[in-house]
């Protein structure tokens, strides 16, 4: 997946030159921003124990968002004075990631008696690939700084390590250890609609600056939301 992925990424990018003959013009561009994804398919059920009772069992909630760095890379063609098609590429990345109070707690003996939730820490990792067809429209006529807004379709491969499994023991003034835990890892790739949001003002005659935001429903119930800055280079 990871090379199909960069082989249409530089195809595109070969490709560029001849559509850059065209008056409309071919823009290349790089970026750096920040990134949220949020996994409501991932589930984690684990047990514990308690210090003056049998072991119980949490749930976890893995739906908590996760943030980190992101990484783009795209092209945009002007195919009419307000319209656009841009092709784009992201990489998302967070070692680590504190899922906080995302855990269900469930205390008693068979039965569910008691429910806390614990300020405790769950680490996770995540990294995701995402391309992006987007169509852009400009709400202001000016060719110089331009708002637009637009829709397509994109496809994210995710690679997904949480904790799956641990034993907790409950001391007797219900302080909550973490003793062991191992960890899953879950690979999806899923199908969304991106809806983007992007300003850009030229800094020179080929040079612009570029501000994306870009929110993706994925249709397995995925979100991922991402706000890049960008330099962009006219062909």
């Amino acid at each position: 997946m990871h090379s199909l992925f960069s082989a249409s990424v530089l195809l595109f990018f070969y490709a560029l030159p001849a559509f850059g003959q065209s008056p409309q013009g071919v823009q290349a561009y790089l970026g750096l921003g920040i990134g949220r994804f949020a996994t409501f398919g991932d589930f984690a059920q684990e047990r514990m124990t308690e210090a003056l009772r049998p072991f119980k069992f949490s749930e976890g909630n893995l739906a908590t968002p996760i943030t980190g760095g992101q990484a783009m890379m795209g092209a945009n063609l002007r195919i009419a004075p307000r319209l656009s098609l841009s092709l784009q590429g992201s990489y998302f990345f967070r070692k680590n990631g504190k899922a906080g109070q995302d855990r269900t707690l469930i205390r008693g003996r068979g039965t569910p008696d008691e429910t806390v939730f614990d300020d405790f820490e769950s680490r996770r990792s995540l990294a995701a690939f995402s391309a992006a067809l987007i169509g852009y429209w400009s709400l202001t006529p000016s060719t110089e700084s331009r708002l637009e807004i637009g829709t397509g379709l994109a496809h994210t491969f995710r690679k997904h390590r949480y904790q799956t499994f641990a034993w907790y023991n409950f001391t007797v003034d219900n302080q909550i250890a973490l003793l062991e835990s191992t960890y899953s890892t879950v690979r999806k790739n899923s199908w969304g609609i991106p809806f983007g949001a992007r300003y850009t003002k030229p800094l020179s005659e080929r040079l612009s600056l570029l501000c994306t935001f870009l929110g993706t429903f994925h249709f397995n119930e995925d979100f991922n939301s991402q706000l890049t800055f960008a330099l962009g280079y006219t062909l």
